[in-house]
């Protein structure tokens, strides 16, 4: 054997970044303890018509600001057909959810909604549409932007289907919005609500989405237009119809890997936050890193060496009254 080839190092299987700004993002995407909220990527096709179009920017607009929109002009859009594309866009774009819309002949106004997990796509269903309205096609009040929904799930086969269990976990996921850790009840301003018809016995399992404004009492009152075509119920809230209301048809269902769901369901043990004896004001977080508390004085504000501006300086000649430091011109000879 070479001598010289003894101290050769084995190259990383994977390549690292050589900048601080790669470094950064490699850090960002990183495993963590608490996950930052999943934001959607929502792609348009080539082949898409303007209903896809317009039921894409009706989705994206219920994912606001955790939505992400980009269009597939030479690619292919379809994880079905080949999902490459679709993995490279969200391993560049850091995105945990998607949907993308095509259409052709054999499969007109097609959705597809899927999860994914480490870089590539976990799990994912196939959605054709037989009718949509979206928010401006009903006349009715809109909710705020990033605020949570309620959402419902109505019908046996949600519980006992297989295919309508993966449905659900994929729509859940998908509509939920951000994680919070409290929630005000005068916040929840909409309701998704999701029918399940058919079974495995049957040749169409189909999905039916609507949409609800919560109205309360008082918001009811305020709006006159409002008030003229509904009446408060007894509990103070109004259901008011609106946007998007979609009726979908399940296509094709890709489950996920037994393997790679359990890998992604998978958490860090986590312990509380101990003390570290031997150290006063300083403890162990929860990933083990050790934390402390530093008590300072008071600072004095007038003794921090900051710049000092020409503007700034305090004037050598003594101002006389009225601010006028000119020279007295009253003893002149003329």
């Amino acid at each position: 054997m070479n001598p010289k080839h003894h101290d050769v190092k084995p190259k990383a299987l994977t390549p690292q970044p050589k900048t601080v700004k790669g470094r950064r993002h490699l850090r960002k995407v990183a495993p963590k303890i608490v996950e930052n909220n999943k934001s959607a990527l929502f792609v348009q096709g080539r082949t898409a018509n303007d209903e896809c179009n317009h039921l894409l920017l009706e989705l994206l607009g219920l994912h606001k600001p955790l939505g992400l929109k980009r269009e597939f002009k030479d690619k292919e859009a379809n994880p079905f057909v080949d999902p490459d594309p679709l993995e490279t866009a969200i391993k560049r774009f850091d995105c945990s959810l998607f949907c993308t819309t095509t259409h052709s002949k054999k499969r007109p106004v097609n959705f597809v909604f899927g999860r994914t997990f480490d870089g590539s796509i976990l799990d994912m269903i196939e959605l054709g549409v037989d009718f949509s309205l979206g928010l401006n096609d009903i006349r009715s009040l809109q909710p705020q932007i990033g605020s949570k929904p309620i959402i419902v799930f109505q019908g046996d086969g949600w519980d006992n289907d297989s295919i309508f269990i993966t449905c659900k976990s994929i729509l859940l996921d998908f509509f939920r919005g951000p994680t919070v850790a409290q929630i005000a009840h005068a916040s929840l301003r909409h309701c998704h609500v999701f029918f399940a018809f058919g079974d495995e016995h049957t040749q169409r399992r189909r999905i039916f989405m609507r949409s609800y404004y919560l109205c309360s009492r008082s918001e009811l009152e305020s709006n006159q237009k409002i008030q003229a075509l509904y009446r408060a119920t007894a509990d103070g809230i109004t259901i008011i119809p609106m946007g998007p209301n979609v009726d979908f048809t399940i296509r094709r269902v890709k489950k996920a890997d037994p393997d790679a769901f359990d890998e992604a369901l998978k958490r860090p043990v986590v312990t509380a936050p101990t003390k570290v004896s031997g150290i006063k004001n300083a403890f162990r977080d929860e990933i083990g890193r050790t934390m402390g508390v530093v008590y300072t004085s008071r600072q004095d504000l007038t003794k921090i060496a900051t710049r000092r501006f020409k503007g700034l300086h305090e004037p050598k000649v003594p101002l006389r009254v009225g601010g006028d430091t000119r020279p007295d011109d009253s003893g002149s000879d003329d």
